[in-house]
Order: structure tokens, then C-alpha cells, then sequence
């Protein structure tokens, strides 16, 4: 079983703190963003759903199940499914697929993750649908009402150190003085300003190029070394 982390708010705030910082990257760059986390159970919506609502009232044993279980794809913490279970059949599958054929769509997934999609998050998350959808039965119009009624934005709890942060930065452009000393100023590797592969993090740890991409950047990599340099005579 999973247990709460008593360190969530220093967390919070160190997620909080990250996110200025991206924001003060973003806006100084004039990058565009959006932000889909709308409303949820209080995992990272803007406005999530008051503990106090019929909606989590009723659901929540099985909102704890699935967070025990670790069957959502999203925020979910499996380190208490280690071992004895799933460590040791991540280490099967290891054994037994050699290291060439280890890699399919998503590429930038590890195994376990194909391992984690189809046991938990597909296979046990369908059986689990039913066992959700009993906590509705034979309930009257009203409570139903009442339930979904949970989900209204008046009834919902605002993120508030979130929304602050986006509110802070929706408006703002790239010259503003609010970004004075929260951005560094990047460094040209080269004299076009160019970064080397090196120094690139593509393809490197979970975002790992697909073979067809890894292809195309070797053969960029190799018309660019045949590539004439001029010499100052």
C-alpha cells in the first residue's frame, strides 16, 4: 500500500519554484504555452474538486485503490510495487529480450513502461472499470445530479499558487522587468551560435530517438564532417 508523502508541500513548492523559473525561460524567449491541466481529483488541475464533494465522498476508496494499485498512467507512484513483484518482472523481461529488440513505439519509453501500459494500465485498469461503475448503481436523478454537481466551478478549490504563477505570466512579454536576474543569458558554443551534439540532450535518456531518427541524424552528422572548410590563405 501506498503511503502519503509527508514531504508534499516543500515538493509542491520546489514544482512551484520550477515552474517560475520555465515560465521566465518561456516569456523571455517569447515561446507560446498552454496549460491543459484544467480540473481534476487534486492531482494537478487548476481547480480540483473539494474534498468535502459528494463526487469524492463516494469515490474515494476508489480513488485510493488506484493510487495503491498504481493503474493511472499520470502522477502515479508504483516504488511500494517493487519488490517482489514488479522489479523482479521487469528483470524477467530484461533476461529475456535482447538489448536489440528491446525498443518499440513510444520510443522514448524504457521497458518497464510497455511492461507498466499493458499489466496495470491497461489489463487491470479494465477490470477495475465495472467495480467503478457499481459505486453509481441504482442511485436516483438527484444524487446523480448531486455528484456531478461536485465537478461545478463554483464548487471546485482554486490551485492557488499555480493560478498565480499563470496569471503572473499570461500577460507578460519578453522585455518585461519582472524578468531582471531569473534568466540566464544562453552561451554560443560556436561562432553561428549553433549547440553540438554533445552538448544536445536529444536522444539522450527517456527522450530517445527512434532508429529512422537516429539514422537521419548520423547521416546529418556525416554530411556535415565532409563538408569543405575553407583556409584562410
Amino acid at each position: 500500500m501506498s503511503i502519503p508523502d509527508p514531504d508534499w508541500e516543500v515538493q509542491n513548492e520546489e514544482r512551484h519554484d520550477m515552474l517560475d523559473r520555465q515560465m521566465a525561460i518561456y516569456t523571455s524567449e517569447s515561446i507560446a504555452w498552454s496549460i491543459w491541466s484544467y480540473k481534476d481529483v487534486n492531482v494537478m488541475g487548476m481547480t480540483y474538486v473539494s474534498p468535502d464533494s459528494s463526487w469524492l465522498k463516494l469515490l474515494g476508496p476508489m480513488i485510493k485503490k488506484k493510487r495503491d494499485l498504481a493503474v493511472d498512467s499520470w502522477a502515479y507512484d508504483d516504488a511500494h510495487l517493487q519488490d517482489g513483484l514488479f522489479g523482479p518482472l521487469h528483470k524477467w523481461f530484461e533476461d529475456n529480450v535482447p538489448a536489440q529488440y528491446s525498443k518499440k513505439y513510444p520510443w522514448q519509453w524504457r521497458m518497464h513502461m510497455h511492461v507498466f501500459r499493458g499489466i496495470r494500465g491497461i489489463t487491470l485498469a479494465e477490470y477495475m472499470i465495472p467495480e467503478w461503475a457499481d459505486y453509481f448503481k441504482d442511485k436516483s436523478f438527484e444524487e446523480l445530479d448531486e455528484l456531478a454537481a461536485s465537478w461545478k466551478y463554483e464548487n471546485c478549490i482554486q490551485r492557488g499558487r499555480l493560478n498565480e504563477l499563470l496569471k503572473l505570466y499570461a500577460p507578460m512579454k519578453a522585455d518585461d522587468s519582472h524578468l531582471e536576474g531569473k534568466v540566464i543569458e544562453s552561451e554560443q558554443t560556436s561562432s553561428d551560435g549553433s549547440i553540438s551534439k554533445e552538448q544536445s540532450v536529444s536522444g539522450v535518456g527517456i527522450f530517445e530517438l527512434s532508429p529512422e531518427e537516429k539514422a537521419r541524424a548520423e547521416l546529418k552528422k556525416q554530411q556535415h564532417q565532409s563538408q569543405v572548410v575553407p583556409v584562410a590563405a
